[in-house]
């Protein structure tokens, strides 16, 4: 897919019940692994008829309650709590040890949607910053959203050295060496959102186009 087939001008409702029931009860799930659990379940697709209802609300009181099973469970479990009216618009997942997720959030506030960037170490000292407006009149266009996403940066006081990068940028190749995987690490960064369906598709083509590069510069070696 190119970038040309992409409807940037795409502007969704935020705040309007989903189309999809699954979707209506899974865009606030914290946990990134229980989102798809809830969600193969739910639809039908998974082998268990149904979800255990300690599981299915946004945020569990215990964030590891399924880390027994896989450390990838605890993936988005410890993101900061919902501000009131606050909900997810997007999510960046690593494919690190823990699945740790960067949640983008919007929330109404007077005539503005106030935006946050938010991940699940905050006693540690924010590890990203938005670097760019963070109200917005209006939901978010399409390409509005990819901007602001864009404008994600690594913390400069939680990394030594981010040379300008953007976050997905900036972890991506941080993350890789000269004995990398590099068809892994293409995915080592994806995008996820419930309100804007292109966002997965047009972060996988930058993915391809990160490959192909590397690919490139290590055959130059």
């Amino acid at each position: 897919m190119s970038e040309a087939t992409y409807d940037f001008d795409f502007r969704p409702d935020y705040w309007e019940p989903a189309a999809d029931p699954i979707t209506e009860l899974t865009r606030n799930v914290k946990g990134q692994l229980r989102r798809v659990m809830i969600s193969e379940t739910v639809s039908g697709r998974a082998e268990e008829s149904e979800v255990h209802p300690d599981l299915l609300p946004d945020e569990l009181d215990d964030p590891n309650l399924l880390g027994h099973l896989h450390p990838w469970f605890m993936g988005g479990e410890y993101l900061p709590d919902y501000l009131p009216g606050e909900l997810e618009i997007a999510r960046i997942v690593l494919e690190s040890t823990t699945m740790d997720v960067v949640s983008i959030r919007a929330r109404p506030e007077g005539k503005h949607i106030h935006y946050r960037v938010l991940d699940e170490y905050p006693e540690q000292g924010p590890l990203v910053v938005l670097d760019g407006p963070t109200t917005s009149e209006r939901p978010l266009t399409f390409c509005e959203l990819v901007r602001l996403i864009d404008n994600i940066k690594p913390h400069p006081n939680a990394w030594l050295d981010t040379g300008g990068e953007s976050y997905v940028e900036f972890i991506r190749n941080n993350n890789t060496n000269s004995y990398s995987d590099l068809d892994r690490m293409a995915h080592f960064v994806t995008l996820d959102s419930t309100l804007y369906p292109q966002l997965y598709e047009l972060f996988e083509e930058r993915a391809q186009q990160w490959l192909a590069k590397k690919k490139a510069e290590r055959r130059q070696v």
